[in-house]
């Protein structure tokens, strides 16, 4: 599928580790910057990084990038926020 023509790309999740946490940690406020919604509009309140020179996941494909996103936690997720959510807000 992917020719000159088409260009395939696609996104996935995972559970974060406490490595990819301490990764995150490791950004500095710099790296965040505002995130886009699909109409290339600002979010604000939304933000993203990227975290591919800091990946601990060496068994991804090589040229794999990763990039993180920050957003306020929504209420009905409140009682499940990781350390890292808590301590950042």
């Amino acid at each position: 599928m992917n020719t000159s023509h088409r260009t395939v790309r696609y996104t996935v999740g995972w559970k974060i580790t406490d490595a990819d946490e301490a990764a995150i940690a490791k950004l500095p406020e710099h790296a965040w910057e505002t995130m886009l919604d699909q109409d290339s509009d600002l979010q604000k309140g939304c933000q993203v990084a990227e975290l591919t020179g800091l990946n601990t996941h060496t068994d991804w494909p090589n040229g794999m990038r990763l990039i993180v996103r920050r957003v306020r936690p929504m209420r009905r997720h409140a009682t499940k926020l990781t350390s890292l959510e808590k301590q950042t807000g």
